[in-house]
């Protein structure tokens, strides 16, 4: 009873098994197989995806930029390319969602990297904000469909298309 069970059953309602895009998704680090990007207001993504998804791809960015064992990327840019592809960055992801949660928002924050800290959009400043679902943030778990990096896009086999 409330607004947040509510809140909580309107979203389940609209997004469970559905097709989601997700931007600035970034590795939540070290050996993580979830990287978070934004989706909505107050609204967050985690994808089941990691580098390790992609390491074909890395591979071949390696050998486009001509980097080896003894010899580093000839350009900052490159650095940045191989470094983000390394870790698990994407520009873009789809997929679909699985589950669905609340995490309370300093939970949010003391889980999440600094630098997707901003991932949560909280709207526009003339939104009343209801105070039972003020303090909380919806949190996606979508299964991948794809990815895509500044220099190469990756599909997973039998994934549907967004």
């Amino acid at each position: 009873r409330g607004p947040l069970p509510a809140a909580v059953r309107t979203a389940s309602e609209r997004l469970l098994q559905q097709p989601v895009r997700l931007a600035n998704v970034v590795n939540l680090g070290g050996n993580s197989s979830l990287g978070v990007g934004p989706y909505e207001y107050r609204t967050v993504g985690y994808l089941k995806a990691s580098a390790r998804d992609v390491a074909a791809q890395v591979e071949q960015l390696k050998s486009d930029l001509l980097v080896t064992e003894g010899v580093r990327p000839a350009s900052w840019e490159a650095a940045v390319a191989l470094h983000t592809a390394e870790n698990g960055d994407f520009e873009e992801a789809g997929g679909t969602v699985s589950r669905l949660g609340v995490i309370g928002w300093s939970g949010f924050h003391a889980a999440t990297p600094d630098n997707q800290r901003g991932a949560v959009r909280l709207g526009p400043l003339d939104d009343p904000v209801d105070r039972a679902t003020s303090n909380v943030v919806i949190r996606l778990i979508v299964d991948p469909h794809w990815v895509r990096h500044r220099y190469f896009f990756h599909a997973w086999p039998n994934g549907g298309a967004l």
